[in-house]
C-alpha cells in the first residue's frame, strides 16, 4: 500500500512538470522577460554594481528588519546545497546530459521571474509583532481582488502548500543517509541528532540562518570552483566533447548508455526544468518571504540579489557539479546520485569518502535550515497562536516517515509535486499584478 502511493508520486512529479509546470514556466518566462525588455541582459552589470554596493555599506543593525545581504544568504542558503550536488546529478542520470541545457534555460527564464517574485514581496509586506515584516505570495496575493478567494483561500493553499515544502525531507533523506555509510554511525541516531539540529535553529529565524548561511556559503562556493577547476585543467581534453554531448541530446533524447536507461526528449526537457527550479527554489515564494526580511525599502534594489542569487546557484555551483560528473565520466558508472560527485572527485581526492560526508552536512544543514524557518513563519501567519506546533508535529512525523520508508528518488519526487503547486500559485500571482513590476533601478 505505502509503496504504492510512494510510486504514485513519482508518476503524478513526471506528469504535472511534462505538461504543466514546463509549459508555464516557459511562457511566463519568455513573456516577462519581454515586458521587462531582457532586463536580466542589459541591467545585469547594474545589478551586479548593487550587489557590490550591500557589501560597501556594511551589515549595520537596524530596530525592524534584517540587513539586506543577510536576507540574501539565507535565500541563497537555501538554494546552495544538497539539490546543488546531488539533485542537479539525477537529472542527468534520469534525463541524459541534455537535461543541462535546459536547466540553463530555466534559469535564465526565470531570473526575472525570480526579481518580480521579490519585488512584490518587498513592496506589500507588512510590519508585524516582532520588529519585523511579512510578506511573500500570501500576502501580495490579496493585491489581486476583494473576493474571499483571493483575501482568504489562496493565500491558504499557498501557505500550506509551503509548509509542507519547508519540512525538506529529500536534503534530510539524503544527508542523514550519507553520514550514516560515510562514517559508519547507525542511521537512527544520525537522524535523532540532525532532529534536534533542526529544530534549535528554527527558534532563531530567519536572521540567525541568514549569519549562519553568510560563512557556509561564501567558503563553499570558493572551495567547490577551486576544486571544480583543477578537475576541468586535468580532463582539460573532455571539456569541448562535453559541451557538444550536452547540445546534442538536448534536442535529441539520450540513447541508454552504460548504466544510463535512456530518455525521451520530454523526458530530458522535463529533467532540466523541475531540476532548475527546484536547486534555484524558482517560482516557489520562498525568496519573496525571506528577502521581504530586509530593512532595504526599494523593492528594486532587494530584488536584484534574486537574480544574482539564481546566477550563483544555477550558472555556478550546478554546472559545476554536472560538468564534473560528465567530464570525469562518473555518470556512467551506476553510482546512486548522492555519491556521484564524491565518485568523480576521489581520484583527486583520495580522502574524499571521509571529508564528503561533512561537506554535505554543512551546506545541506544551512539549505534545510532555511526551508525549515521559512515554512514555520509560514504556520505563524495562518495560525499565530498553534501554528508552530502543528508545523513541527507535522515536520517530525514526515521526517521519520519518509526517513524510514522512502526511497532518496521518492522524497525528491514529493518535493517536486509540491513545489509544481506552488510554482502555479504563485506564476498566476505574479501574472496578475504585472503590471505593479517595476523595472527602473
Amino acid at each position: 500500500m505505502i509503496d504504492s502511493i510512494l510510486n504514485s508520486i513519482d508518476f503524478l512529479d513526471e506528469f504535472f512538470w511534462s505538461y504543466l509546470g514546463v509549459p508555464a514556466l516557459v511562457v511566463l518566462g519568455v513573456y516577462f522577460s519581454i515586458k521587462s525588455k531582457w532586463f536580466q541582459v542589459f541591467k545585469f552589470g547594474k545589478i551586479s554594481s548593487i550587489f557590490f554596493s550591500f557589501f560597501k555599506n556594511g551589515n549595520k543593525e537596524t530596530k525592524r528588519g534584517i540587513s539586506p545581504l543577510v536576507a540574501f544568504f539565507a535565500s541563497l542558503g537555501g538554494m546552495v546545497g544538497v539539490g546543488n550536488l546531488v539533485g542537479v546529478c539525477s537529472a542527468v542520470m534520469i534525463g541524459g546530459p541534455g537535461a543541462v541545457f535546459w536547466m540553463w534555460v530555466t534559469a535564465f527564464l526565470s531570473m526575472i521571474l525570480k526579481y518580480a517574485e521579490i519585488y512584490l514581496g518587498v513592496k506589500y509586506r507588512v510590519k508585524n509583532n516582532y520588529d519585523g515584516y511579512d510578506g511573500g505570495p500570501m500576502v501580495f496575493i490579496k493585491q489581486i481582488g476583494s473576493s474571499p478567494f483571493w483575501q482568504k483561500l489562496v493565500p491558504s493553499i499557498f501557505c500550506i502548500l509551503l509548509c509542507m515544502y519547508g519540512v525538506e525531507i529529500y536534503m534530510f533523506k539524503v544527508i542523514t543517509n550519507t553520514i550514516s555509510v560515510g562514517w559508519s554511525i547507525p542511521s537512527s541516531i544520525v537522524q535523532i541528532i540532525f532532529l534536534a539540529m533542526i529544530f534549535l535553529i528554527g527558534e532563531g529565524g530567519i536572521a540567525r540562518v541568514g549569519k549562519i548561511c553568510s560563512y557556509i556559503v561564501p567558503l563553499f562556493i570558493s572551495v567547490y570552483v577551486l576544486i571544480g577547476c583543477y578537475i576541468f585543467w586535468e580532463n582539460s581534453s573532455n571539456i569541448i566533447p562535453t559541451f557538444k554531448l550536452i547540445f546534442s541530446s538536448a534536442f535529441s533524447g539520450h540513447a541508454a548508455l552504460g548504466a544510463f536507461a535512456g530518455s525521451t526528449i520530454i523526458g530530458t526537457i522535463s529533467q532540466g526544468v523541475k531540476r532548475a527550479c527546484y536547486t534555484g527554489d524558482i517560482g516557489i515564494g520562498y525568496a519573496a518571504i525571506i528577502h521581504s526580511e530586509s530593512k532595504e525599502a526599494v523593492p528594486t534594489r532587494q530584488a536584484t540579489l534574486g537574480i544574482t542569487g539564481i546566477f550563483f546557484d544555477t550558472f555556478i555551483i550546478c554546472t559545476f557539479s554536472v560538468l564534473l560528473i560528465l567530464i570525469t565520466g562518473a555518470w556512467q558508472d551506476g553510482v546512486p546520485e548522492s555519491q556521484v560527485v564524491a565518485h568523480a572527485l576521489s581520484p583527486y581526492l583520495p580522502q574524499i569518502n571521509m571529508i564528503w560526508p561533512l561537506f554535505i552536512l554543512l551546506v545541506g544543514y544551512a539549505s534545510l535550515s532555511a526551508f525549515f524557518v521559512t515554512g514555520r513563519k509560514v504556520a505563524i501567519y495562518l495560525s499565530e497562536k498553534n501554528g508552530v506546533k502543528f508545523f513541527n508535529i507535522y515536520a517530525f512525523l514526515s521526517f521519520v516517515f519518509f526517513a524510514l520508508l522512502a526511497t532518496e528518488r521518492q522524497c525528491l519526487a514529493m518535493m517536486s509535486v509540491v513545489g509544481i503547486g506552488l510554482l502555479v500559485v504563485n506564476l498566476i500571482a505574479m501574472y496578475k499584478l504585472k503590471d505593479r513590476i517595476d523595472y527602473e533601478i
